[in-house]
């Protein structure tokens, strides 16, 4: 079965032309190896010795770092697009071992290319963020050039305030 799912940034700046800070990759639960993503991690990052943080295993000493992110258990690519606040991060490459229909498969939101090319930010609702994630990263793309609709912004706002007692944290 599938092992991992590379999906955001990369897939976005590589399309876009932009820097590449680095790469994401999502164990997938579906397969005996992906149930620790520390084995994930260490099957890429060897010889390199993976260093923990709260929400990933990161790989440095390769062209790009590599982010094993172990925050959920997806099940497949759909889920770990799911996963992601904006459009144009919901893109994601996987390997797919199977016989019958193996080789290299891709997703992305419908509106990906066309938010992406557009540089706007347009929100998603994603299930399980971080509280004041969101805000952190349209600032950061505010930063990089991009712009959001007034209701991407109002979404985020609101959000943030149905849960004003929660910890807010910061996504890269």
């Amino acid at each position: 079965s599938d092992l991992c799912v590379l999906a955001g940034g990369f897939i976005r700046d590589a399309i876009a032309g932009n820097e590449i800070n680095d790469i994401d990759l999502f164990p997938l639960y579906t397969s005996p190896v992906s149930h620790n993503a520390e084995s994930v991690a260490i099957q890429i990052a060897f010889p390199y010795e993976p260093e923990p943080s709260q929400h990933a295993f990161n790989v440095k000493g390769l062209k790009y770092p590599v982010q094993v992110i172990r925050i959920g258990r997806p099940e497949n690519a759909q889920q770990v697009l799911d996963r992601f606040d904006f459009t144009m991060c919901r893109a994601a490459i996987w390997f797919k071992n199977s016989d019958t229909h193996g080789g290299w498969k891709s997703l992305c939101h419908d509106s990906f290319y066309e938010d992406l090319s557009a540089k706007r930010l347009v929100y998603c609702s994603p299930a399980d963020e971080l509280l004041g994630g969101s805000l952190s990263r349209l600032l950061k793309f505010y930063g990089k050039g991009y712009t959001a609709p007034n209701e991407t912004i109002a979404q985020i706002v609101a959000r943030a305030a149905k849960a004003p007692n929660e910890t807010v944290e910061a996504v890269a």
